[in-house]
């Protein structure tokens, strides 16, 4: 026994048996790494948003996860609604705030969005001059009516559910509706994105 461990033979044997033991080794990680890669699991508001608003946007089929609450909740980990009000919570605040006086000068309002303590609101174009503006026409009717709506914190309309992102994509899914909440006419302006100031009601000047 000892002239075999000590023989050549005992050599081969042992280089066989590593050979096993690293071709079985080797075999092993091909295996592993030709396993399919399990994607992470998909979830959260802008995994929401990239699903179903990309499609929505440009008309194209809606995928049957968007196209009720239920199946968005349990398929993004999200409850849809509560995103929706929590936003919508934070653009009338921020509404309210520009019709007081607070956030009137565009630097300070684009500063409080950017740092994410104000929502962006529905303002005019930055190249209406506000005081122009007739308050009894129908111009810019969508924006007077949404930022409006904020200030006085009106039931959630489909004017101020078009600005907010979430609720927009609900909306052209099919997965929520709002009804209109627009006036005939809307007779107090709307600040523009230049000049955010409120225009005094001229009752309020007598």
């Amino acid at each position: 026994m000892s002239d075999f461990l000590s023989s050549p033979s005992r050599n081969l044997f042992l280089a066989g048996g590593l050979a096993v033991v690293l071709l079985g080794g080797l075999t092993a990680l091909v295996l592993a790494t030709n396993k399919p890669v399990e994607e992470a699991p998909k979830g959260g508001l802008l995994a929401f948003e990239k699903t179903c608003g990309a499609p929505a946007d440009v008309g194209r089929a809606i995928p049957e996860e968007c196209k009720t609450t239920d199946a968005i909740n349990a398929t993004f980990g999200i409850n849809l609604m509560q995103e929706i009000e929590r936003i919508h919570v934070r653009m009338v605040s921020t509404a309210r705030r520009i019709e007081s006086g607070e956030l009137s000068d565009p630097a300070k309002y684009d500063a409080c969005v950017a740092e994410g303590l104000c929502a962006p609101v529905p303002l005019l174009p930055p190249d209406v001059d506000v005081s122009t503006l007739d308050p009894q026409s129908t111009d810019y009717l969508t924006e007077r009516t949404a930022f409006w709506g904020l200030v006085e914190d009106r039931a959630l309309g489909r004017e101020v559910c078009q600005f907010i992102r979430p609720c927009d994509i609900a909306m052209k899914t099919g997965a929520m509706q709002f009804e209109s909440v627009m006036p005939q006419v809307q007779s107090t302006p709307v600040p523009s994105a230049d000049q955010i100031i409120i225009q005094q009601d001229s009752a309020s000047d007598e």
